[in-house]
């Protein structure tokens, strides 16, 4: 179900969603959700990890390592979701059976079912990643994954998503893009993770970790 919200702010959303799952009756053309937040971890398995010019950075990515997920707006970088990377399956189109089976039931219809079966001929031969995100009951080394969020209560509007200022390590005027920097450490990670757990807490959000799909994860 999707509500219009009348006359948004800047920066504030122009619909609500409530998500309902439905399995499919055909995939041709369906859009897949990546990363999905649902259910008890953050997946995340194909967005930029492939090209026709073959596999990208981002599909070779390490335990530890710290992907934001965000837009471009107004010169700023808005945060959708922070994951981090606690563990990995690799699958390709023809064999993804183990990596369905470290996701929620209804992974196989939200995601790797609509990616796999909709890949142009070019791009048939291509392998993904899928990572599993950190959780608070499962952090790596003090993370775990997150979206910004507040009670619903206090904001029958939306909210605006937090601007995330982190120099040398992201460019806000990218769109559609990715840019990859080194991290040498967990320690370093961790350094990484609080300033951007500090820049959201500071715009009023709070971190929420886990989201379910009524009646289905």
């Amino acid at each position: 179900m999707v509500a219009e919200v009348p006359d948004p702010e800047f920066g504030f959303p122009r619909y609500v969603w409530s998500p309902r799952f439905e399995t499919p009756k055909d995939f041709a053309g369906l859009q897949n959700t990546d990363p999905l937040v649902f259910g008890p971890s953050f997946l995340y398995s194909n967005c930029q990890q492939t090209t026709v010019r073959g596999p990208t950075g981002v599909r070779h990515l390490e335990s530890g390592s710290i992907i934001l997920f965000g837009s471009y707006l107004r010169g700023d970088f808005v945060l959708d979701t922070l994951f981090v990377v606690s563990r990995y399956e690799d699958f390709d189109r023809s064999d993804y059976v183990a990596a369905a089976a470290m996701a929620p039931s209804a992974y196989e219809d939200l995601t790797l079912k609509p990616v796999l079966l909709n890949l142009r001929e070019d791009r048939a031969l291509d392998s993904f990643r899928l990572y599993i995100g950190a959780t608070p009951t499962d952090q790596l080394n003090g993370m775990f994954s997150f979206f910004p969020c507040v009670p619903r209560e206090g904001a029958p509007r939306g909210f605006r998503r937090p601007k995330i200022t982190l120099n040398g390590r992201s460019t806000p005027s990218m769109r559609q893009a990715k840019k990859l920097t080194p991290i040498d450490s967990l320690s370093e990670a961790k350094t990484l993770w609080d300033e951007v757990v500090a820049q959201t807490r500071q715009q009023g959000l709070m971190l929420g970790t886990r989201a379910s799909v009524p009646g289905v994860l």
